[in-house]
This record gives structure tokens, C-alpha cells and sequence, in this order.
């Protein structure tokens, strides 16, 4: 079963005028992983994957949490912080925190965002405003590290710390972290905050407006379509019931999109005809197994890879 959703036509603006080889020419503190940003934060060629406020209150959907301690107490989205300490970024709207006061104990608490497909020899950056404070002295005791997590299959995952907080960093608004380089199917970042001993000293870890940001490194649709093509994406991805699949025409083109098996039949056709510039979105409903979304614009194909778990 499928559903297509025009979701609207592409205003087309500046784009900054770097090239993806200037990965680090954010600004001046381009090339430090803690260093602010100015808009637009985005890089030309590289794709904003996702972009999260949390002013609805509620923990993103796609984002997994591990309370790797089990003592129930974790990562919220709060409407104001914890007394007494207020972040310096805060704009008086919801945010992501973890709470150190209240849930003293051996801190081990994860948050991952959403997954993303990605490709050997991709790359990927965070941007987002942050307030790390942990309030004792002598050698650090409280951490917050900043992971990539890169899988071939999107359930086992290989990861690797890009930054770590130690002590009291203080506020950074629009504070970059990456890019790195990835290799595998599915990559996602992480915030991790952890105690080396436990403590009762430490505020604790403000997280705000996070976006994360991708450049694949393959010749792309983009360029092989004379500029036709903008994004494709499939989320979630693995899957656990509906999939959407997206993707946007920044002008008009002949499109073809298809549900494949591991063995290549079609076993689904979402869109064969004319389209016109513009954001679309299917939804499909797939039994458990692997399966391949084949998007054709213009005569040029590019695949991804979908895995349902039910």
C-alpha cells in the first residue's frame, strides 16, 4: 500500500558560495570542532538530513534514547531548566537536557538521532547550541561526548567519539562538530553523557536546536539530471511498520519510483510519468526484509537500501 503527498514547491535561494572541499570554512573557527558557525550554517552540496527545536515537547521521532544504567531517570525535553542554573543559548523555548542534580547516580545515558543512509567516503557535521556544565574541581568526573555512529546493517553499530566535554565548558551557540568521514550503509550522531564518579556537582548537559548535515561523496543524481534533482530520502529507516520515502525536483522531470526485492524484481511502482518542481512523499508498508527503493529522474537512477523489522 502506498500513499503519495505533494508537499509543496522548492523557493530556490543563495547558496553559499564554498565549495565541499572546504569542509572546514564554516568561518574563522572552522577548522576547531567547537567552534561557532555563521548562517547559513549549510555548506554547498551538502544536504540538511534533519533539523530538531524540540518546541513540541516530545523526544523526536526516529531518535532512540539508552539509559544505560537502567536507573529510569534519562534525557528529557524540559520547558525551562533546572534551578538554579540557566543556559546562556536558551530562548525561552523547550530543550533537550540531562539533568545531573537529579539523577545522581553512575550516569551512563545515550541519545541518538534519527538514522541516515549514507555511502563509503561520505561526510557528515552537527550544528547545534549547546551548555555543558560540571561544577567540581580537581580532575574531571562528569564527560559528554559527542559520537558518530556509522552500520552496514542499521542494528549493530560501530562508534567513535568526534568531541568530548570534560568539566565546565560553558555555553556555545551554533557550535559545529565534524565533519567526518564515514564509511558503511546508515550513519546517526549521538550525545553521551557519563560519569567516571559520581557526583553531585555537575548541572548537567542543554542541547538545543540540533541539525545534521550530510555530503556524499558519489557523483550525484544532482549533477547527472542537469540540476533536477534536490534530496531523496527514505525514513525511517530500519522500519518497523510505514516508510517514508521523499524526495524533491528542483524543476521539472520525468521520474520513475520503485519498491525492488534483494533479488531485483519490482514488486511496487510508486510514481512513473512527468513531475513537476516540487517536494514529494510516498508512504509504503513492506512485510519484514530487505528491500531496494530505486528513484530513476531523467533516465539516472539512484538506489537506496531499505530494511523492515516487524
Amino acid at each position: 500500500m502506498w500513499r503519495k503527498v505533494i508537499i509543496g514547491l522548492i523557493v530556490v535561494g543563495v547558496v553559499w558560495g564554498l565549495t565541499p572541499a572546504e569542509k572546514y570554512a564554516m568561518d574563522s573557527h572552522g577548522s576547531s570542532p567547537l567552534g561557532n558557525v555563521s548562517p547559513p550554517r549549510i555548506l554547498q552540496g551538502w544536504n540538511l538530513v534533519e533539523s530538531q527545536n524540540f518546541d513540541d515537547g516530545a523526544i523526536p521521532a526516529g531518535w532512540e534514547i539508552n539509559d544505560a544504567n537502567g536507573d529510569q531517570c534519562t534525557w528529557v525535553v524540559v520547558s525551562e531548566p533546572t534551578d538554579p542554573f540557566t543556559p546562556g543559548c536558551w530562548d525561552g523555548s523547550p530543550f533537550l537536557q540531562y539533568s545531573d542534580d537529579e539523577c545522581d547516580t553512575d550516569s551512563d545515558d545515550w541519545i541518538m538521532t534519527a538514522i541516515f543512509s549514507i555511502s563509503d567516503g561520505d561526510s557528515t557535521y552537527l550544528v547545534y547550541d549547546f551548555d555543558f556544565e560540571e561544577l567540581g574541581s580537581g580532575s574531571p568526573i562528569e564527560y559528554g561526548d559527542v559520537m558518530i555512529g556509522t552500520s552496514d546493517d542499521g542494528v549493530n553499530w560501530n562508534w567513535t567519539v568526534v568531541v568530548s566535554y570534560t568539566e565546565d565548558m560553558g555555553e556555545n551557540c551554533d557550535a559545529m562538530v565534524g565533519p567526518v568521514e564515514v564509511t558503511g550503509n546508515y550513519a546517526r550522531w549521538a550525545f553521551r553523557y557519563w560519569e567516571e564518579t559520581p557526583s553531585n556537582w555537575a548541572w548537567g548537559w542543554y542541547i538545543d536546536n540540533v541539525e545534521v548535515y550530510h555530503y556524499t561523496t558519489e557523483v550525484g543524481i544532482a549533477e547527472r539530471t542537469a540540476g533536477a534533482f534536490r534530496s531523496f530520502s527514505v525514513y525511517p529507516n530500519p522500519a518497523a511498520g510505514r516508510t517514508s520515502i521523499s524526495f524533491a525536483l528542483e524543476r521539472d522531470a520525468s521520474v520513475r519510483l520503485e519498491v525492488l526485492d534483494v533479488a531485483g524484481r519490482i514488486l511496487e511502482t510508486l510514481e512513473n510519468g512527468y513531475l513537476t518542481a516540487g517536494s514529494y512523499s510516498f508512504e509504503v508498508s513492506e512485510n519484514s526484509g530487505i528491500y531496494f527503493v530505486r528513484l530513476t529522474v531523467n533516465g539516472e537512477s539512484k538506489i537506496e537500501r531499505l530494511v523492515v523489522v516487524k
